[in-house]
């Protein structure tokens, strides 16, 4: 898990402690305070992912700079070609099934999970990749 995934649940413990603070003007400054250095936080996690993603970038191997891009514009394509349509006309079937029917019937279901899935598997395996660079057992070329 990330830091920056955490980020949300923290703002909203501060949130409720902040609630504790009687005084309006010191729960001003401090709820302030918070969101400065949360943002100075979340804003010095991203230089260091910022140079892995352009070493990545500008490898040679187009295993390690062309799987983002690559699973990014198939899982793209699969949605402006798939999921979007599919998306227009069941809602415009079920629009006009409500419409003779006189009653709304429950939404047809669109299935994006296998999409999400499909992301969910290869930024897990990223995830590994990242995990063999650390521990330096990751190949150079492959």
């Amino acid at each position: 898990m990330s830091l920056l995934s955490i980020l949300p649940a923290l703002n909203l413990v501060a949130n409720k402690l902040l609630d504790y603070i009687p005084d309006p003007a010191e729960k001003a400054r401090a709820a302030k305070e918070f969101q400065e250095k949360l943002l100075a936080l979340a804003q010095s996690v991203d230089p260091g992912q910022a140079e892995i993603d352009r070493t990545e970038a500008n490898s040679a191997s187009l295993f390690v700079s062309g799987w983002r891009p690559a699973i990014g514009w198939v899982c793209a394509a699969c949605l402006a070609l798939y999921y979007l349509p599919s998306f227009v006309i069941g809602e415009a079937f079920w629009v006009e099934a409500c419409w003779r029917a006189h009653d709304v019937t429950p939404r047809p279901e669109l299935g994006i999970g296998d999409v999400t899935g499909l992301l969910a598997s290869l930024l897990g395996i990223g995830t590994l990749r990242t995990i063999e660079k650390l521990q330096g057992v990751a190949r150079g070329k492959l």
